[in-house]
């Protein structure tokens, strides 16, 4: 059911993790296939799941924001179908942008599972069920619990390496404070020394 050049199968160490499902009612139809490869897949890799459904796709991120903040991960579900104007184009760029800030911000994963398709026939081959090529709802699942457990995992060598470094760099700091306050205290007291020694000259006169 996968598409060309999708990863071969991987696990996924996610048990344990409860992720939000944020789902869109507009084509509720094919959402609901997204909603059931992602429930499916959820069940296969331990992860409990909690829904939200909002209006339309622009109402994605600011739920899914919301969700960000209290879970493991956030899927977010949505079908966008080509229109005759240029309102798809502007919904599926704000989505995806929104969507990719959320992540960013958050620092937490977010599957990104909403169709943007030229008509329900592309949706309903990318929508999971019978006869469908893929699976996006089971996918986007999959992208965010591995995503989650991967940001969980112990520092590597290099990143310990630099957070070593870092706390090195702290110590040096940390050390150096005395030498620098008490060269500072130098400075005030030669200058407070010239300081009456000019004001001394001054009263001569």
């Amino acid at each position: 059911m996968a598409s060309t050049g999708a990863p071969e199968d991987y696990s996924i160490h996610a048990e344990g993790m409860t992720i939000a499902v944020v789902y869109t009612r507009w084509n509720d139809k094919i959402v609901d296939l997204l909603r059931s490869g992602a429930r499916d897949e959820a069940r296969e890799l331990g992860v409990k799941v909690e829904e939200f459904a909002v209006a339309g796709a622009l109402e994605l991120p600011v739920v899914v924001q919301a969700c960000a903040r209290r879970y493991d991960a956030v899927v977010a579900l949505g079908c966008v179908i080509r229109g005759e104007t240029a309102h798809f184009q502007y919904v599926c760029d704000s989505v995806t942008a929104g969507l990719t800030r959320v992540a960013l911000d958050e620092q937490t994963p977010v599957g990104n599972g909403v169709l943007t398709v030229d008509d329900e026939d592309q949706a309903y081959e990318r929508a999971g069920g019978e006869d469908a090529k893929e699976d996006k709802g089971a996918e986007a699942m999959r992208a965010a619990a591995g995503t989650a457990a991967a940001a969980h995992q112990p520092l590597g060598h290099r990143a310990a390496d630099e957070a070593g470094s870092a706390e090195h760099q702290r110590n040096l700091t940390a050390s150096a404070l005395p030498f620098l306050r008490q060269g500072f205290n130098c400075k005030v007291h030669v200058f407070v020394a010239f300081a009456d020694a000019d004001d001394q000259k001054k009263a001569r006169r």
